[in-house]
């Protein structure tokens, strides 16, 4: 079997706050918190002066207004407004949309992070004892964004996940089958670990197996955020 571990777009994470601290003349630190635990910090350029009671009065609003939303639904709210709406604005709300949307935007590449290990261990496997059923397989596990795509679709579902054959077109063209348990919590999840490998796999001994690193990853992930708290 192959290893699987996924992690998706950081733009996809929740976040918890967001602060804005100035640091120079024209330059402000802003510190993004997510509610996974993650914290990102990103130096903005600003057009137009901004003071320190300002910046504080902007990050307890954007964290009041936005906690709990994915960075990618943030930058999208922001951007959708119209001049119209930013016009009703009082003058240091317009300062917190201008840098709101300088934090969130281009903050991350929109890649997904994928993981692929183990590939050598299906050389052992009868299923691809045939010459072209083995170059078909290392030309599947190449195409990561479909796997990617896959694996992005079982994020949204809790507790162990089991793909055979005909499931998804992936596994079916392939005649894969994946086994696959997200973790992280259940209001921000951070992505999946699972194994894909044949058809015939030994699911009575994999599946406990993710469900067991899946679980663990989720456990070590929640002391971390207990102690930061």
């Amino acid at each position: 079997q192959v290893g699987l571990v996924f992690m998706p777009t950081l733009l996809q994470f929740a976040i918890r706050s967001m602060d804005f601290i100035h640091v120079a003349e024209a330059r402000i630190l802003c510190i993004i918190v997510g509610t996974n635990g993650v914290v990102v910090n990103k130096v903005i350029e600003t057009r137009q002066p901004v003071t320190r009671d300002e910046l504080e009065k902007i990050s307890r609003h954007i964290t009041a207004e936005f906690s709990g939303m994915t960075l990618d639904a943030i930058r999208r709210r922001l951007i959708g407004l119209t001049e119209a709406e930013r016009a009703q604005r009082d003058a240091m709300l317009q300062k917190a949309i201008s840098l709101g949307i300088e934090a969130v935007n281009d903050l991350a590449p929109v890649e997904h992070e994928l993981y692929v290990e183990g590939a050598a261990s299906i050389l052992t496997k009868p299923e691809y004892a045939d010459g072209d059923a083995l170059r078909k397989t290392f030309l599947a596990l190449q195409e990561k964004e479909k796997l990617i795509d896959l694996l992005n679709s079982c994020l949204s579902e809790d507790g162990l996940q089991i793909l055979i054959g005909s499931e998804t077109d992936f596994t079916q063209v392939h005649n894969f089958s994946v086994v696959a348990r997200r973790y992280g919590s259940h209001s921000a999840p951070l992505g999946m670990v699972g194994i894909i490998g044949p058809m015939r796999m030994e699911y009575a001994r994999m599946a406990p197996l993710v469900d067991y690193l899946g679980r663990a990853l989720t456990r070590k992930i929640e002391e971390e955020q207990e102690q930061q708290q």
